[in-house]
């Protein structure tokens, strides 16, 4: 186990300050400077935890200090775009030899194998951009998984601790990735062509589907903290809508207009000036925080859509944000940087 020192760049945390209506609220923050590139930081847990890629078939696992300003690798050469915990405890990964490896984040970091040799082929074989790398996602409580089995077109449902698996999903051809909700009991399935399943992941139910080319996943983590709520990117442009389970609308905003950003602006091609619509709940609520990839300023919602707020990461363009199981904060990437931002909620 790898336990080298690599950065040192904190950046103190300022206070929150009163300013007019017009400008962002500056919230505290904390940021731990990042390698520079071809290291970049791709998933990071509210624990600090999370994946670097290198442009090779590995990756690596760091733990952030928030409060020391430092890094530390915990491992180094793990399979590239492993699948993590929401809270970093686990990650599963693609080993050497083409085995999938369920490894604990926390010491002594123990691994295992990880289902039968026959599923390994069916999870890690013909993944398009992700070759050789499951897809998949955990519950919260890291007693479940989803992996997407490629050779027999489905969506494997998993018991973590007994490797069985206690229920398939059909598997659309459009279906790229899966997030669960944090219970386990309902799965989100997003395609790159531009929809949306939902189905119960242990009842096997479908609940609803919406492919209308028009649907985006807006973060890693879509679902609210009770289940009764997932919220979508609409594209092209700068719209956020939050769905119920039954796939009623329960309001749509732009965030790019409350943002003062054009919609023309963002989108996923290289050319625009911004990426794409993020969102996340804040637990336990259905309070819900967004922003645009690559702008340091984002919103608070409440459950109407209301704007509670608006507010600024100074010096940080947010991308890939987690918000804390407690709703306090919220872990972003800034590219050169990682931050730990405190959330309103916490003031």
């Amino acid at each position: 186990l790898s336990t080298t020192l690599l950065a040192e760049g904190h950046n103190p945390p300022f206070k929150a300050r009163a300013i007019d209506d017009s400008q962002p609220t500056k919230l505290d923050q904390s940021c731990v400077a990042d390698a520079k590139p071809p290291f970049a930081v791709t998933n990071a847990s509210e624990g600090g935890i999370a994946v670097e890629h290198h442009y090779s078939p590995f990756a690596r696992i760091v733990k952030h200090d928030f409060e020391n300003g430092t890094k530390t690798v915990l491992k180094d050469n793990v399979g590239a775009y492993p699948v993590m915990s929401p809270k970093g405890g686990l990650l599963l990964h693609n080993a050497k030899g083409s085995k999938l490896e369920l490894m604990k984040l926390t010491p002594p970091f123990e691994s295992r194998s990880f289902l039968s040799p026959s599923l390994h082929q069916q999870v890690i074989e013909h993944n398009g951009p992700a070759q050789d790398a499951p897809v998949g996602a955990f519950s919260e409580d890291e007693t479940t998984l989803v992996l997407r089995d490629n050779k027999e077109r489905k969506w494997l449902v998993i018991d973590v601790a007994s490797e069985k698996v206690i229920q398939t999903i059909p598997l659309s051809d459009q279906h790229d990735s899966v997030q669960l909700s944090k219970d386990g009991n309902k799965m989100a399935m997003f395609s790159s062509s531009g929809g949306v399943s939902i189905w119960g992941a242990r009842t096997g139910s479908h609940l609803f589907s919406r492919h209308d080319g028009s649907i985006n996943q807006p973060s890693p983590d879509a679902w609210s903290a009770d289940g009764s709520r997932v919220a979508v990117a609409r594209a092209p442009g700068d719209a956020l809508e939050v769905l119920d389970t039954n796939g009623e609308s329960q309001y749509e905003v732009s965030i790019g207009k409350i943002l003062g950003i054009e919609p023309n602006l963002i989108g996923r091609d290289k050319r625009k000036s911004y990426g794409k619509v993020w969102a996340q709940f804040i637990p336990p609520s259905n309070t819900l925080v967004a922003g645009i990839m690559g702008k340091s300023e984002f919103v608070i919602l409440n459950e109407r859509g209301k704007v509670l707020g608006r507010y600024e990461a100074s010096g940080t363009q947010i991308y890939r944000p987690t918000v804390s199981s407690d709703g306090k904060s919220m872990t972003v990437d800034g590219r050169d940087k990682t931050c730990r931002i405190t959330l309103p909620s916490a003031n």
